[in-house]
């Protein structure tokens, strides 16, 4: 049986306390690949001074991530509306002397009020999300409050936001809803965002829906490849089918913040 103490996980720049019967936990203990790619973007990406959106934080891998590459001169902002999930980012938090990352237990929606998580029991809490994802699993339901991404930037003064990372089991498309003021001013952000069509489908939406979103808002998506440690960036159009992975959406005028990525 999993031993239900946290187990530590050095991930190269911070500790991060995994939980061996969680399957997200699990793959970070256990594999020296789960989203390396993507991780190392964010690490070449990230400098100091930079703002930073962590939404559907979960443990606080990328939020930890982040923290340490903007520096005290930086900004990050990390949503988690699970209670338990939300205690585990805290500690990790804690443990990696972050006081300056800015926790929020809440969603973002596309409007402000009360809304109903459902939450994943057993080792599926991952999969946690404002629609009740198709699992054969134990579901409880908490209620949480919502803000908009506009909402939230305009009550904390944020005058810019470079990276906007969403990884929302579905709702994603429904975050940039309530973003559509900071998609439309100068700066932009770019968008890293999980895009699955057996997530999006608990919301009635294809994972197409959530990329054309932004595609019609001049963003270009691109997709991760290149060495283990060495990512590369590909410009990819709107796919019909998203099985699985994560994507970068590119404002076209920041276009130029990604070519030594791109690969050919």
């Amino acid at each position: 049986m999993a031993p239900a103490v946290p187990l530590p996980r050095y991930l190269g720049d911070h500790w991060l306390l995994t939980y061996p019967q969680d399957e997200l936990s699990r793959c970070l203990y256990c594999r020296d690949d789960f989203e390396r790619q993507e991780r190392a973007w964010v690490r070449q990406f990230l400098t100091p001074g930079m703002v930073v959106l962590d939404v559907g934080a979960n443990l606080g891998l990328y939020t930890c991530l982040a923290a340490k590459r903007v520096g005290p001169t930086g900004q990050v902002h990390a949503f988690e509306p699970v209670a338990g999930i939300f205690q585990r980012l805290r500690r990790n938090l804690e443990l990696n002397r972050l006081p300056g990352v800015v926790s929020n237990r809440c969603c973002l929606a596309a409007s402000a009020g009360v809304r109903t998580i459902t939450v994943c029991g057993g080792d599926r809490g991952a999969w946690s999300s404002l629609a009740a994802p198709g699992l054969d699993v134990r579901l409880s339901t908490e209620e949480v409050e919502a803000t908009t991404l506009d909402g939230y930037v305009a009550a904390k003064g944020l005058t810019k936001v470079d990276l906007l990372k969403l990884d929302v089991e579905g709702a994603e498309l429904e975050v940039l809803q309530g973003g559509a003021g900071l998609l439309s001013r100068d700066p932009r952000p770019l968008v890293l965002c999980e895009i699955e069509d057996v997530r999006a489908q608990a919301f009635g939406l294809l994972g197409r829906d959530t990329a054309a979103f932004l595609a019609d808002r001049r963003y270009q998506w691109h997709e991760f490849g290149g060495r283990p440690g060495a990512p590369e960036l590909s410009p990819i159009p709107v796919l019909e089918a998203y099985p699985s992975g994560n994507y970068l959406g590119v404002p076209e005028e920041r276009a130029s913040l990604v070519t030594r990525w791109l690969g050919g």
